[in-house]
């Protein structure tokens, strides 16, 4: 089986991509109000947007679970987006000169790469009980897995000015 934007079977570049490649993201959120019946919230992130050194690199995920904590009065979100989309975006990679199968561990965690990406964008829909309710909401915490295992933490990296 070939990924799509990997190389034909048996390539280095396939097999890097499916040992490295991306599996998905979490994110940790902390409501700004109070929050009643927290059960009954479904999340929903769609495209996660970062900047890559002046690229901009957009992410698809095809599954979303979420789960809570209270702490200190306030509720705590950890939503886990995964099964990472490469089709999606797969001309807009094209555009900035990658492939979906460049997006691996390797990639993003260079030194000058890692230092130099900014979050800017996390598109993410709350609905409760079959309708979107909007709550306020501060991300505080932002991970990009890999089917290795292996992460990088991006919460030091959230644009809040482009958040907004």
């Amino acid at each position: 089986m070939v990924l799509p934007g990997a190389g034909a079977p048996g390539s280095i570049a396939k097999e890097i991509f499916i040992m490295n490649g991306i599996y998905g993201m979490s994110f940790v959120y902390e409501s700004l109000v109070p929050v009643e019946n927290p059960d009954t919230l479904y999340f929903s992130v769609g495209t996660v947007t970062m900047d890559c050194c002046g690229k901009e690199i957009c992410l698809d995920f095809k599954e979303t679970s979420t789960s809570w904590h209270e702490k200190n009065g306030k509720i705590v979100f950890l939503v886990e987006a995964n099964a990472f989309n490469p089709n999606t975006f797969e001309e807009e990679y094209q555009a900035i000169g990658l492939k979906a199968s460049d997006l691996v561990y390797g990639y993003f965690s260079s030194n000058h790469r890692f230092m130099n990406t900014l979050v800017t964008e996390v598109y993410t829909e709350c609905v409760q009980d079959a309708e979107e309710v909007f709550i306020p909401l501060k991300l505080k915490g932002v991970q990009l897995h890999f089917l290795d295992g292996r992460f990088l933490n991006y919460s030091d990296k959230i644009n809040v000015e482009k958040l907004d």
